[in-house]
């Protein structure tokens, strides 16, 4: 069979090029290049072509990496390859050892021809065929391949979200100081749109009014201590009708009120804050409680009690059989009396408070006389605090509440002075001076002056967007997806180093937080 003078050019350039991919391994890269460059230079001058400078680079950037890692592994695997064949001959040919040598030394060989025959395109016309081979060779490619959703992204996105069901949505929060946290829980309402929102140790006192910790479409709640601890604040939306109820006793820190729907029975929600210390807290609520009608409402206590019930990662208060010192403690015996008085049942039953240098620990609850009316509850991964978020819903048949303000005006697009007067003067007045009775005489006059006017200029209502602040970006929106993945990893791995992390993103977006609202306001 002859050969071709085509054919022998070929295998010319496969030597040269195995050559040279050899060549590199053994000798410095700098001359390496510099020889890639003259050839490559010499096809342009050939082609005539300016666009084939950019995949000209890419050429050299790919061929080097493919080059160097490939045949790096190639040595090696012939190694190995050998080795196993050595092995192999003492047993019998047919055994499953040396037909699995047998079948990677295959593999390797048709890796290595695919290799070659990629090389073989490098050319500015061939770039197509050249990229289709680079993807082959880097394995992990469908050949059909469908829309490859980030579960990690999805789930940042959606982590606010709880909500999945129709009904009153009620959260509640250990914030540890609103004040430098507000814009984050203004966003988090924003996404959820709850209807009660409560807050325990927000820290506040006379010296901060309502409009610095406002959210807009909310009224605000306040029990307030002082800046160093302490404290309770709820947000409720304006559309819902409430009752603040003031029987509490200065001691407790929490709100109460009662929730007016129509055709529904008073709803009694509650927001409060036990201090670790404060023993009496419990008697002092249990008086407080004695004064609301029980039997005609339904009550749902929120906040942060300070009484862990979980004991080694179990949840413990309606284990009776669970014999163990927090079981015994007296706290926790005032609590489960607290509940049986007032025929209450805690709904959260995994942890709500996770740090480093201790366990778990579920002290955020959720009381309820009437669990047949939650329709869903749970806790959410926030990471703006030391706690997390809890929330329920109650099943209710409401009407959706518009997500956009509606502003009513009159519409002047077609009005003009001249309009006006040419519609008054085809308008038969008559003479008032004959009416008996004042009241009919203006009645008369207004019904036909405003006949014209809502003609020229009627009335049009429009929607106001509830738009986010213009320091809010995507650079915050991100770094907060960016904590959010922080917290998760250090509450699976419970290192120092992944609650460092966490800490640090987290002081870093309230700084940001802070600095862009400075420019914002110098800008206006």
């Amino acid at each position: 069979m002859k050969v071709t003078i085509k054919e022998r050019k070929k295998e010319r350039k496969n030597k040269e090029k195995i050559k040279f991919l050899f060549y590199f391994e053994r000798k410095n890269k700098i001359s390496v290049l510099f020889w890639l460059l003259l050839i490559q230079f010499s096809k342009l001058k050939r082609t005539k072509k300016v666009r084939s400078n950019i995949f000209f680079m890419i050429n050299i950037v790919l061929i080097l990496t493919f080059s160097r890692f490939f045949y790096i592994s190639a040595y090696f695997n012939q190694i190995n390859f050998h080795k196993e064949l050595k092995n192999c001959q003492k047993f019998s040919f047919f055994s499953i050892n040396s037909l699995k040598v047998s079948n990677e030394i295959s593999n390797f060989q048709q890796r290595s021809y695919f290799f070659l025959l990629t090389l073989s395109k490098v050319k500015y016309k061939h770039n197509g065929l050249f990229l289709l081979y680079v993807l082959i060779l880097s394995n992990d490619i469908s050949t059909n391949p469908g829309p490859i959703q980030n579960n990690d992204d999805f789930q940042s996105n959606n982590m606010w979200l709880p909500f999945h069901k129709r009904g009153l949505h009620m959260m509640h929060l250990n914030i540890n100081s609103l004040l430098p946290k507000i814009d984050e829980i203004r966003n988090i309402v924003k996404l959820n749109k709850p209807t009660i929102f409560g807050i325990s140790e927000s820290k506040l006192d006379q010296s901060i009014s309502n409009f610095e910790v406002d959210i807009d479409g909310y009224i605000i709640i306040r029990s307030d201590r002082n800046r160093h601890g302490g404290g309770v604040a709820c947000y409720v939306k304006k559309e819902i009708c409430f009752k603040i109820h003031e029987f509490l006793s200065k001691d407790i820190e929490g709100v109460i009120f009662d929730i007016l729907l129509p055709k529904t029975k008073p709803i009694t929600v509650g927001i409060f804050y036990r201090p670790p210390n404060q023993n009496e807290f419990l008697e002092k609520l249990t008086n407080d409680l004695e004064k609301l009608d029980f039997l005609n409402k339904e009550l749902y206590l929120l906040g942060d009690f300070n009484i862990n019930l979980l004991k080694k990662g179990k949840y413990i208060f309606e284990n009776k059989n669970h014999q163990t010192d927090d079981v015994q403690n007296p706290i926790f015996k005032k609590y489960k009396e607290f509940c049986t008085n007032f025929s209450l049942n805690q709904v959260i039953k995994e942890a709500t408070r996770i740090t480093f240098n201790s366990p778990d620990s579920l002290l955020d609850h959720i009381l309820s006389n009437s669990l047949q009316n939650i329709s869903q509850f749970g806790v959410i991964d926030l990471a703006i605090s030391d706690h997390q978020m809890i929330y329920l819903t109650r099943k209710i048949n409401q009407k959706k509440y518009s997500t956009h303000n509606e502003v009513k005006g009159r519409c002047l697009k077609n009005y003009s002075a001249e309009k006006f007067q040419e519609y008054l003067n085809t308008v038969n007045f008559p003479n008032y001076e004959e009416f008996n009775n004042i009241d009919d005489a203006y009645g008369n006059f207004h019904r036909k002056l405003f006949k014209v006017i809502d003609k020229i200029a009627p009335f049009k209502s429009s929607r106001i967007k509830n738009k986010t602040p213009e320091w809010f970006d995507l650079e915050i929106s991100e770094k907060i997806k960016d904590r959010h993945k922080k917290f998760q990893k250090f509450k699976k791995s419970r290192l120092l180093r992944d609650k460092e992390l966490y800490v640090e993103v987290r002081n870093n977006i309230i700084q940001t937080i802070i600095i862009k609202k400075i420019i914002c306001e110098r800008k206006t």
